[in-house]
């Protein structure tokens, strides 16, 4: 893949498109290939398996996969 490609330029094309505020964009992940997407975001959110330079960037930390954590994230950060 060019180098020039990540998540996070992605994140950017559909935010100008939609015309969204940086501060109203949202993205969770936990591993290193999501740490473009997070830079992007105007909310960072991992779940707690995360690796831990991921969890360093991060606005918040859910519980893991296995416990909910994107079912947390969106009914108690998004919402």
């Amino acid at each position: 893949m060019p180098k020039t490609v990540n998540k996070g330029i992605g994140l950017d094309v559909i935010r100008d498109y939609l015309q969204i505020e940086l501060i109203n964009t949202y993205a969770m992940g936990d591993e290193e290939n999501d740490k473009d997407l997070l830079l992007h975001a105007g909310v960072k959110i991992t779940l707690e398996q995360a690796n831990p330079l991921i969890k360093e960037i991060s606005d918040y930390i859910t519980p893991s996969n296995d416990h909910d954590g994107v079912s947390y994230a969106i009914n108690n950060i998004i919402k």
